[in-house]
């Protein structure tokens, strides 16, 4: 039986409120997977950047194929211009590209290191063949994107960098995952959650 994490904390969501958050954003992994794990993160977070390079999120989606879904929410620390940039920039992708393409985007950006160029921006998704990106950046708004992040903190509460949520869509429980854990932890919550059906 696998055991959860002692920082790890529960509760119980509204499921229509997570199918609100969920609307605004591009789903990965199987259409009838009974679990969500959304991460929030940002592009100045020195934690998340570890989290995508560890590419952790192929690690639970290949282990829970069936069962699992995926979404990458942006969460905007601060306001600075290279922030809004970097978040309108993955916004624009999202929109843009297909989700294998909206993917490699987006992991790009942190690989970078989050310190990118407009210019940089839009060459990389000129590679990627991201069509009507530039105009895209010129115009997008970050409205969406904030509104998500009020849903986030009526929902969950939290004041770490990366939080990453696991959701049972039918039961509404839910799992809060604070900053960076072990691999072996994370799989070892869902684990857990499908194992309380049993």
């Amino acid at each position: 039986q696998a055991k959860l994490h002692p920082d790890f904390q529960m509760g119980s969501v509204n499921l229509a409120e997570v199918e609100t958050i969920m609307q605004w954003t591009k789903t990965f992994g199987a259409a009838d997977a009974s679990i969500v794990l959304l991460q929030r993160c940002d592009f100045g977070s020195t934690y998340c950047i570890q989290s995508y390079e560890q590419w952790a999120l192929f690690t639970y989606m290949n282990a829970f194929s069936k069962d699992l879904q995926y979404q990458l929410h942006g969460f905007m620390r601060d306001k600075s211009e290279q922030t809004a940039l970097q978040h309108t920039a993955a916004l624009c992708a999202q929109q843009k590209a297909n989700n294998e393409t909206y993917l490699s985007f987006y992991f790009s950006l942190y690989q970078e290191k989050w310190m990118m160029s407009q210019k940089n921006i839009v060459s990389l998704a000129e590679k990627l063949w991201i069509p009507w990106f530039e105009s895209c950046l010129e115009t997008q708004s970050l409205v969406k994107l904030q509104k998500t992040m009020q849903l986030w903190r009526s929902l969950f509460e939290f004041a770490t960098l990366p939080a990453n949520v696991l959701v049972d869509k039918q039961t509404g429980q839910y799992i809060l995952i604070p900053w960076l854990y072990d691999q072996k932890d994370v799989l070892w919550a869902i684990q857990w959650m499908l194992d309380q059906r049993e």
